[in-house]
């Protein structure tokens, strides 16, 4: 049975306040976020993931899953685009703290981010379970790109060398056909 967003914050935060069941697990590298998994099952799966300074996901959907996430400590920056008149999109955010819930429906893109000066913890559950997601940037035409993705793929900001390597063949009809992967010596992807 799939859960909403409101099902997963109860979830979450029945989570956090269980320390002796995550505590131990976690741990910073300044390099790159790190993640655990705390549960799977048919209904959900759930990620402790430790973030240090200048760690950030990149503009993401999860394909389908409801989202919630609660901060354990330290702050995180989650953003989303916001249609700004007729100028274009621009990413409005907001910080949050330990014990403050974000909740995403199972078509929502955004962005996260570490905040704030300390080093940040949260957990992050998925219904159905996060198997695979879409992670946004802008291609060398400016236009708007997602790259599927699976959620075993490290999650980063899409570079535009990533982007300007998917090779897309456009039918006569203007739809795209293909979509490679990246290129040798690229980095994959991960939430």
């Amino acid at each position: 049975m799939d859960l909403t967003s409101y099902e997963l914050e109860q979830y979450v935060r029945d989570m956090a306040s269980h320390p002796e069941w995550w505590s131990y697990l976690v741990r910073h590298d300044p390099n790159e976020r790190l993640y655990e998994q705390l549960a799977w099952t048919d209904d959900l799966n759930c990620w402790l993931i430790c973030w240090s300074a200048e760690h950030e996901t990149g503009f993401h959907d999860h394909d389908g899953s409801a989202v919630a996430v609660i901060v354990l400590s330290g702050e995180i920056r989650e953003e989303r685009l916001r249609l700004i008149g007729d100028s274009g999109i621009l990413p409005r955010g907001q910080e949050y703290g330990p014990g403050e819930v974000i909740r995403l429906g199972p078509n929502d893109i955004h962005n996260v981010k570490h905040a704030g000066t300390d080093l940040s913890v949260s957990i992050h559950a998925y219904s159905p379970p996060l198997v695979k997601m879409g992670s946004y940037g802008f291609g060398p035409d400016k236009e708007l790109r997602r790259l599927p993705m699976f959620s075993s793929e490290k999650l980063r900001p899409l570079e535009a060398a990533a982007l300007a390597a998917i090779e897309e063949e456009s039918d006569h009809d203007g739809t795209l056909s293909t979509w490679h992967d990246y290129p040798a010596g690229e980095q994959p992807i991960t939430t």
